[in-house]
């Protein structure tokens, strides 16, 4: 009874009773794959309620590549499907344990041998917690979760590759352009996010937190002025970036033939706003894209 209970709040939070009601279609069955075919007797129910058992995931493999079609097979049994609906949650939340992800619907499909699958696209990178919700003809519904580890890249590469700074804009579709620290124990890191832009992908794709598997994938250097010191202390599988020492430097990280900078510049105090710096004076040859958006105060010459 509680499983039932539970089962059905999680479902309701997704399908209205209302769009479950009208999608139901009287005397119609199914086989295990979800087709329909030819009900028996006249005791088909039609009000929307639990039926345990009828969706199964059934992944061969955890590991999901980001930002293209993923296959989900579906064990699935009793009445005709009239509706798939898939959402998801970060098994374990880091900067983005605000973000909700709209429930999308799943269009499902059958393989040459019957089978029933529906195609997942995961939009973060990271552990995530997968639900599919089914609705079915009779007015029955059931629900199934796997955890799944999003932890490769699309053999192509990307359309738009930034550095993104989260704690300004979480949205991550903005270059960071220059990070303005203070040199103070007591000033917090600041972060650096790579982000990658895919083609047919609406949403940005943050390597928040990089996956272990994909370390090697995106190169990080840190460009000093006429080689001196680095005024900061860069993490690259976290992005926190800390001030060292006063003076400014280019964090470039590359991901598939394709880079992206952003300008770090280590200030005396917090509120030197009007001797800013946006790296522009050493940028690497060749580079004309902008680091950030244009400022009004005039704009300080490194040291």
């Amino acid at each position: 009874m509680f499983k039932a209970t539970f089962i059905c709040v999680l479902v309701l939070s997704v399908f209205s009773v209302c769009e479950l009601a009208s999608a139901a279609a009287p005397k119609s069955s199914a086989n295990g794959a979800g087709q329909q075919g030819s009900a028996v007797g006249n005791d088909v129910q039609m009000e929307p309620h639990v039926e345990e058992g009828r969706v199964k995931i059934n992944l061969g493999t955890q590991q999901m590549t980001v930002a293209q079609d993923n296959k989900v097979p579906l064990d699935l049994h009793g009445y005709a499907v009239s509706r798939i609906v898939g959402s998801w949650k970060f098994s374990e939340p880091y900067i983005e344990s605000q973000v909700i992800a709209e429930p999308e619907n799943l269009t499902l499909q059958h393989a040459e041998d019957g089978s029933a699958y529906v195609n997942f696209v995961p939009i973060r990178l990271g552990k995530l917690q997968l639900r599919i919700y089914v609705a079915f003809k009779d007015g029955g519904f059931d629900t199934d979760s796997v955890e799944v580890n999003v932890d490769r890249l699309p053999e192509q590469a990307p359309q738009r590759f930034i550095l993104s700074d989260p704690a300004v804009r979480i949205d991550f579709k903005r270059k960071a352009g220059t990070l303005h620290l203070a040199l103070s124990a007591h000033s917090p890191a600041e972060l650096l996010i790579p982000v990658a832009f895919y083609q047919g992908i609406n949403s940005p794709i943050p390597f928040n937190p990089i996956p272990a598997t994909l370390l090697n994938d995106i190169v990080f250097t840190v460009v000093t002025r006429r080689n001196q010191r680095s005024p900061i202390a860069f993490n690259p599988s976290t992005g926190e970036v800390k001030a060292v020492m006063v003076g400014q430097a280019l964090v470039k990280a590359t991901l598939n033939g394709k880079s992206a900078y952003a300008c770090v510049d280590v200030m005396p105090r917090a509120d030197d706003w009007n001797q800013r710096s946006n790296c522009n004076d050493f940028l690497p040859p060749g580079l004309t894209e902008p680091l950030d958006e244009p400022l009004q105060e005039p704009k300080r010459a490194g040291p």
